[in-house]
């Protein structure tokens, strides 16, 4: 068989063109940081200020920190007022079991929360409730919403998302690029498509997805407006008995589940004021509702207006506490909550948790 051989040369081989590519990379990084230092500091000088975005992977990473069979953790769930009327450190000073956990979530209904820690047998902690009337009295559906989509991500978030929420948050928490890239101006619209200065947004998330509210920065009547609007429509009436009796009864298997492993559930009315604190009584009577859960629940039931301390707290926007109340507040009520939870100390709490509401206003 005849023989061949190759003519082929290495130094045929193309070559990528020669220069300076080691000071170009460092250059174009260079670049790249001073590009960004200039957007952080004039974003800081709009008066912007890091907060973090929430969405299901950063719940997720919150419920993670719920601690199996531990019965004296805190775990809060609810809508925007467990998230700013309550600061999970300072009851954590009051409690010393390490910061509650905030799994609340803004303006959606805390009961598909409450009904997944029913099915889970690994949970015997305090499970904290924000009860909103329209969620838990209204029949707000546990299996709809952004709460339950949030509890389905947990059962079936990759692990990829507890290693990317975490780097994530951090970046969020020191940098305000994301808020300058769609914060609005007085009109709101997009300010750099109008050139007008970004107006500071009035509510700040935090890592551990507590909200702070300064709202000497906000329009208050807009929000009050706003939210009367949106409660009208969707309550335009008062409810029925039938209704209202078949929306709390749904609440307790899920309530005796936990305490059946040791766990201990709260319902708590936190502070409303005003038109909006009239038409939730008007739709949602205390006498039909909040006396009714009570009469009804085994869970201990703590409604705001019960208590002096925490009914002289005023709530700028009718349904939210300002950021400097946020400590006192909770202050108030872990005095409370120190007397109503039943434990080796406070054997008797569980008596007078159940007991009338004149036994529940403090001296």
């Amino acid at each position: 068989m005849p023989s061949s051989t190759s003519s082929f040369d290495p130094t045929d081989t193309p070559q990528p063109p020669q220069g300076p590519w080691r000071k170009t990379v460092l250059l174009g990084a260079g670049l790249i940081i001073v590009a960004s230092l200039a957007l952080e500091l004039l974003g800081r000088g709009f008066g912007l200020t890091p907060q973090v975005i929430d969405d299901g992977d950063l719940w997720c990473a919150e419920r993670a920190k719920v601690r199996p069979g531990d019965t004296e953790q805190m775990v809060l769930v609810g809508a925007s007022r467990m998230q700013m009327d309550v600061v999970p450190e300072v009851l954590a000073k009051h409690f010393e079991r390490g910061n509650p956990v905030q799994l609340a979530v803004n303006g959606r209904s805390s009961t598909p929360a409450l009904k997944d820690f029913a099915a889970d047998p690994t949970f015997n902690g305090i499970l904290l409730c924000d009860v909103m009337p329209g969620h838990y009295f209204g029949g707000q559906k546990e299996d709809s919403g952004t709460q339950a989509t949030y509890v389905q991500h947990w059962h079936s978030r990759s692990f990829v998302s507890s290693i990317e929420r975490p780097l994530s948050t951090a970046l969020q928490s020191m940098a305000t690029l994301r808020l300058l890239g769609w914060a609005r101006d007085e009109g709101t619209q997009v300010w750099w498509k109008t050139g007008r200065k970004p107006k500071p947004v009035h509510v700040r998330m935090l890592a551990n997805r507590s909200i702070i509210a300064d709202f000497k920065t906000a329009k208050i009547d807009q929000i009050r407006a706003l939210y009367l609007r949106d409660f009208h429509r969707a309550y335009p009436e008062a409810l029925s008995e039938d209704k209202i009796e078949q929306n709390i009864s749904r609440l307790e298997p899920w309530v005796k589940e936990i305490q059946a492993r040791g766990g201990r559930v709260v319902f708590l009315r936190l502070p409303v004021a005003g038109q909006l604190r009239d038409e939730e009584d008007r739709v949602f009577p205390v006498e039909r509702c909040w006396k009714r859960l009570e009469e009804t629940s085994s869970a201990i039931c703590i409604n705001f207006a019960d208590y002096p301390y925490l009914a002289r707290f005023e709530c700028p926007d009718g349904s939210h506490l300002d950021g400097a109340d946020r400590e006192a507040f909770t202050n108030e009520l872990a005095k409370v909550l120190k007397e109503k939870l039943p434990s080796p100390a406070n054997p008797q709490a569980k008596q007078i948790a159940t007991g009338s509401a004149a036994s529940r206003i403090p001296h």
